[in-house]
């Protein structure tokens, strides 16, 4: 009878733990995926419009660096506006190659 206890109480235990890890493991992804995708088509259209600045301020890196730095910088706003902090990772790399292109 002891046994039986012992190992209905493991299996008990060893469910709600599994549970718990699966719903940590929910809870983690749809942050993930929150943060990934844009929520709204406002959202959406900032993030086209960021976009599209940096593209064009990539192409003006050498010919013309100022308007490159200005489109950048307007970019980063957007971004910081929504969280994307690998869109911002990448902008802070193009200001630093401008930064050191430039001296």
């Amino acid at each position: 009878m002891k046994k039986d206890k012992h190992k209905l109480k493991l299996i008990i235990v060893t469910i709600v733990a599994v549970s718990l890890l699966a719903t940590a493991t929910v809870a983690i992804l749809s942050t993930f995926n929150k943060s990934a995708t844009p929520d709204t088509t406002q959202d959406s259209d900032i993030k086209a419009s960021a976009d599209a600045k940096k593209i064009e301020a990539i192409k003006n890196l050498n010919s013309n660096p100022q308007k490159a730095r200005e489109l950048l910088l307007e970019a980063k706003l957007k971004y910081e506006q929504l969280g994307d902090k690998n869109a911002l990772v990448d902008i802070e790399s193009q200001l630093f190659y401008l930064d050191k292109t430039q001296n």
